[in-house]
């Protein structure tokens, strides 16, 4: 998929600098290396939740979730590391500054 090719062409530097939360609200809650790689691999997220519900169904919103973890089991180990290591950056740096900051 193309989607996936951009994302794969970014460095891990540049992904997670632009996956990185910038409202100080997204640091309320201790970042996680599954919450991470949703925001590390946002279209590689949606394909799945794409593919595993029916949008028109209320009743499969619970699907999105058991597939999202599926898919986040089955990332190879380097995606996984990626994700754990920048879950402990976020968590250790905390809110960007005020100047980076959305309001």
């Amino acid at each position: 998929m193309q989607l996936e090719n951009q994302e794969e062409d970014l460095t891990p530097e540049e992904r997670e600098a632009a996956a990185r939360p910038t409202y100080a609200g997204d640091y309320w809650k201790e970042w996680d290396d599954f919450r991470v790689a949703q925001r590390l691999y946002p279209d590689e997220v949606s394909q799945v939740d794409n593919e595993s519900r029916d949008k028109t169904d209320k009743s499969t919103f619970g699907k999105r979730t058991a597939a999202i973890r599926d898919w986040y089991d089955n990332l190879p180990k380097s995606k996984q590391d990626e994700a754990k290591r920048v879950a402990k950056k976020w968590n250790s740096e905390g809110a960007p500054n005020k100047e980076k900051m959305h309001v």
